[in-house]
């Protein structure tokens, strides 16, 4: 019995002695990587902005250009001037009489370029 007790003692002592040289996995080490993500969906970028002085064609025929106030729903319409048998028109905003609006009546029924857009709007900024 007493070699049986010193081949366990034995064997025990050899274990310990190995076991220093086995190593454990951490989970962080060895757990599943998460799939990537899809990409996000962009849109494409858009055309750059024809600039103040293009020669572009904004509107093909201009038909009328119509100047409102932002006003709030409901409220009653303030003063109102036109040309041009009503192709041109200001409702709501009163600095824009019809002397004013009277210099775009030449633009009526001809191609609106970006450069002429930028013309009124600078025109109309002028003034507010």
């Amino acid at each position: 019995m007493t070699r049986l007790k010193w081949m366990s003692f034995g064997a025990a002592i050899a274990c310990a002695a190995y076991a220093g040289h086995a190593n454990a996995q951490a989970y962080r080490d060895v757990a599943p990587l998460a799939p990537p993500s899809p990409a996000k969906p962009h849109a494409p970028e858009p055309p750059p902005e024809p600039s103040d002085d293009s020669q572009h064609i904004a509107i093909q025929t201009l038909r009328g250009i119509p100047f409102h106030s932002a006003m709030e729903p409901g409220a009653s319409v303030p003063s109102a001037a036109s040309v041009d048998n009503g192709a041109i028109s200001a409702t709501g905003v009163p600095f824009l009489d019809a002397s004013f609006l009277a210099q775009f009546s030449a633009d009526i029924g001809k191609p609106l370029t970006f450069a002429r857009l930028a013309d009124i709007r600078r025109a109309v900024a002028a003034l507010s």
